[in-house]
């Protein structure tokens, strides 16, 4: 039996890594800094603010800024993750979400009045389709995220959920 290291195995397929050059930094635009104002370690809270916090959240930036990361950790016992991508092609933002319940959502959008807003299809708590809208955006306090479903194609919204995100302090 013949064994092949990682390094031999990635020289058989044509990768040699100390042969590629340095390329610039892929995610530099502007748009690629939309999401920043969410960067940072939080305590999340029901909105209108109502003690004590409902989860720790902790955003930050990955791949050179190309991505944004969420940990959501809820004092209900569920547990979260999510990564944002802006998405140059389709000039859109791209969020997956999953959480510790299995659920998945796949969330699309843009700016739209001072938010980021993004909508993806999904089913409702009857099964129905359903449509589900999430939008961020910069408060005094901090930062706040409205979701919303809709089961009529989007012409009624219902509040899911709306959270208010303040700097964490130990």
């Amino acid at each position: 039996m013949l064994l092949i290291g990682v390094a031999g195995t990635l020289a058989l397929i044509g990768y040699a890594p100390e042969a590629r050059s340095e390329a610039p930094a892929a995610c530099t635009a502007a748009e690629y800094r939309q999401f920043d104002f969410w960067l940072g370690d939080w305590d999340a809270f029901d909105y209108p603010v109502k003690a004590p916090a409902v989860a720790r959240t902790i955003i930050t930036s990955l791949l050179g800024g190309c991505a944004v990361h969420e940990q959501y950790d809820g004092t209900n016992g569920l547990h979260g993750r999510s990564y944002s991508i802006f998405d140059k092609a389709h000039a859109a933002w791209h969020q997956t979400w999953v959480t510790s319940r299995g659920r998945l959502l796949l969330l699309d959008g843009k700016w739209s009045g001072g938010r980021l807003v993004m909508t993806g299809n999904t089913a409702g708590a009857d099964g129905r389709a359903a449509v589900t809208r999430v939008s961020w955006w910069k408060v005094p306090e901090g930062v706040r995220e409205l979701g919303e479903t809709s089961v009529d194609g989007g012409h009624g919204w219902s509040v899911d959920f709306d959270l208010l995100f303040k700097p964490h302090h130990e």
